[in-house]
């Protein structure tokens, strides 16, 4: 699968290529004089210095900060012509949303996402009991959209990505299903499904189905798009937040640390990460 990836045992499928932003370093505690800044990097990110073997090759989120020698940018729907499979993406690109005011295209304003090929399983991902996850929560208005943030329908979205320094707790006490799957086609197939609405996910969906969270490992790639991970609550209080307080949120790469959700410029960020507040990047 695509977004949820462990980067100290991963098993990535293909090579970097000269439209990908390369191959990047493993690092390890003993060559810190290596790749000093890539090891500074990692610090800001999950508040701690690497202690083991973290292989950014598979790290599918990265801030503008990242000390990348050299970023081409292609949208989510660079490779969705009529002739070209499905997944035909190669792998190790860089990517941003197409689509103006849509979430993927914000989240270019703070980073960019890397299209990784990835052989996991649907209950490994399942069985993890914090994903690592990059949020906005600028008003959809500002952009051209008609609505407001998706937690004012009773629903809260969040990419799950490799590399963005905050988890968001799955174990969390809620009553209902955890339900992964590849994609949103897999839904209409299933037994506790009596409803869905093709062109998106909502409160009633959910709620009809006894759904609290649902994680999409691999969405929109039923449509040729670069797929992506996504990861929905449902929030009966309908809270409008950027952290909504039924989640639980922490830092860490080994370690679980607090941390203190809070809005930062438009996107969700931890207190004690003050790095976040200077990297967002105002085009794309």
């Amino acid at each position: 699968m695509q977004a949820m990836r462990n980067p100290r045992t991963c098993t990535y499928v293909g090579q970097a290529n000269s439209s990908g932003i390369g191959e990047l370093p493993v690092l390890v505690p003993w060559e810190i004089h290596i790749y000093p800044k890539w090891h500074s990097y990692f610090f800001h990110v999950y508040g701690e210095k690497v202690s083991s073997l973290v292989d950014l090759n598979c790290f599918t989120w990265f801030y503008w900060s990242a000390p990348v020698s050299s970023v081409s940018l292609f949208h989510d729907d660079d490779f969705t012509t009529s002739n070209a499979p499905l997944g035909s993406a190669p792998p190790n690109i860089a990517w941003v949303g197409s689509l103006r005011g849509h979430p993927e295209y914000i989240m270019g304003e703070q980073g960019f996402f890397v299209h990784r090929n990835e052989r996991s399983s649907l209950s490994d991902l399942h069985r993890q009991s914090r994903l690592e996850v990059v949020r906005t929560c600028k008003p959809l208005h500002l952009y051209g959209r008609r609505y407001e943030l998706d937690t004012s329908e009773g629903t809260v979205w969040f990419f799950a990505v490799v590399g963005s320094g905050i988890y968001v707790d799955t174990g969390s006490p809620f009553r209902g299903l955890f339900l992964t799957v590849a994609d949103r086609p897999s839904l209409l197939s299933g037994k506790h499904f009596i409803r869905w609405r093709a062109a998106d996910i909502d409160w009633f969906f959910l709620a009809a189905n006894n759904v609290s969270a649902l994680l999409i490992a691999t969405a929109f790639s039923w449509q040729g798009f670069i797929p992506r991970g996504e990861l929905v609550f449902r929030d009966d209080h309908r809270e409008v937040s950027c952290c909504p307080s039924l989640l639980r949120f922490s830092r860490g790469f080994e370690q679980r640390h607090a941390c203190s959700c809070h809005n930062v410029n438009g996107f969700m960020g931890c207190r004690t990460n003050e790095f976040v507040n200077a990297l967002a990047r105002t085009s794309v």
